[in-house]
């Protein structure tokens, strides 16, 4: 079946317009073929235009007219048959859900809270009857500068072939995915917020972390907070919810972990706070589960004990098992729970795009260590002696190695 002639100055004068964008001449070809396979213009079965046809409709050569077919055949709308010509399969195009992040989530200092979150859209989407696709990039958790745009080009493949419904990003700037489909008709919905309402409210880690150290009798309270700046507004609203509760810290207690290549560096900067002042804090706040993480170890090996010599308050993220050591009072955001709510607010979008946020935001619920356990918990420093022999005729420094034993009663 032959295009239809009507049709062939319309194109010609698109073309001669998208020839001098930036934009793959084969993908908009392929574009417009699609749109074609899916209104009717070709039914099942029908024999397609060959690539000199093409070429002449659409004022192009006939290498760009096979790298348009070939994206076709390779969504499986149309088929090559040999010494015959390539024919209409009558396929429905597949339609699916993007879920990106911009962050290497294999990256072993990547919270598991995106992890979480992105699966929870993908069964919530599932349960809708929606297709979902993910698309993972490449940046390091710290220290590595956000990408400009999404750095996926599969996802970018599958926009421009008209496969994309519905886009939720996770961990990452929300304008890249606000630019990625400006003037198109697909909703996104990006895990930070939603109308300017948060998925999960962080501030909530602030007052209910603050409350959590004053119940428990603590009056001397510091903060860790990550950033890769000078500042942080939530150790900045640490501040203020300090001094309006009556509780009293100081410039050296309220430290900005600084952001490494590879980490978040509690340890130092805890070691930074504790050294700071022979007066020391009774309670600390940790901002965030994958600091306290590697800040932790610190405790241990300095001798404090939690909580009888420091009471730890710590986010924390309801579906991460691996335990805490020693344990912190957490609180807890329910990441699963976001993931929902974010899916559930997209399938809203699709049906009406002016839908208002709902079901959001997750509260962040105050869950206590457990007392028997903590109980049980033994910290005791040893000498580290090589197996098998002493420390004589071994160098002054390494008579100093020790090692932390973990004892369970």
């Amino acid at each position: 079946m032959m295009l239809e002639n009507r049709s062939t100055a319309g194109h010609r004068r698109a073309f001669r317009h998208t020839a001098k964008t930036s934009v793959a001449l084969p993908k908009r070809i392929a574009a417009t073929l699609r749109a074609q396979l899916e209104n009717g213009t070709y039914k099942a079965g029908d024999r397609f235009p060959s690539q000199n046809e093409l070429a002449r409709t659409f004022l192009t050569s006939t290498v760009s007219a096979r790298e348009a077919v070939a994206l076709l055949v390779e969504e499986g709308l149309l088929e090559r048959r040999f010494g015959s010509g390539t024919y209409v399969t009558g396929r429905t195009p597949e339609r699916f859900v993007a879920v990106v992040t911009e962050l290497d989530v294999s990256h072993p200092a990547a919270s598991p809270a995106f992890l979480i979150m992105m699966q929870a859209v993908r069964r919530h989407l599932a349960a809708a009857g929606l297709q979902t696709r993910v698309y993972i990039g490449h940046t390091s958790p710290f220290g590595t500068a956000a990408p400009e745009r999404i750095t996926s080009w599969e996802f970018w493949h599958d926009l421009e072939a008209g496969r994309i419904i519905g886009l939720v990003t996770v961990g990452m700037d929300a304008h890249l995915g606000q630019t990625a489909v400006a003037g198109r008709s697909i909703p996104h919905i990006d895990g930070s917020t939603m109308d300017g309402v948060r998925f999960w409210d962080d501030r909530e880690l602030v007052f209910k972390g603050l409350r959590a150290l004053a119940r428990q009798g603590c009056r001397q309270v510091a903060c860790v907070v990550q950033s890769k700046g000078l500042t942080h507004p939530l150790l900045e609203l640490f501040k203020r919810e300090v001094k309006r509760r009556g509780l009293l810290t100081r410039p050296e207690w309220t430290v900005l972990a600084p952001l490494l290549h590879e980490r978040g560096d509690g340890a130092a900067a805890f070691r930074s706070l504790w050294l700071s002042h022979d007066e020391k804090p009774d309670g600390l706040l940790v901002l965030d589960d994958m600091l306290y993480r590697d800040m932790a170890p610190t405790f241990l090996v300095n001798g404090i004990r939690v909580p009888e010599d420091l009471i730890v308050v710590s986010h924390a993220n309801a579906h991460d098992t691996r335990p805490f050591v020693p344990e912190p009072v957490r609180l807890v955001a329910d990441m699963d729970a976001v993931g929902e709510a974010m899916a559930q607010n997209l399938l809203n979008r699709m049906k009406d795009p002016q839908a208002k946020p709902e079901g959001i935001p997750i509260p962040i619920e105050v869950v206590d260590a457990d007392e028997s356990r903590q109980a049980r918990l033994m910290f005791t420093l040893e000498p580290a002696v090589p197996a098998g022999g002493d420390w004589e005729g071994l160098p002054a420094g390494d008579r100093r190695l020790q090692k932390v034993v973990v004892g369970v009663g």
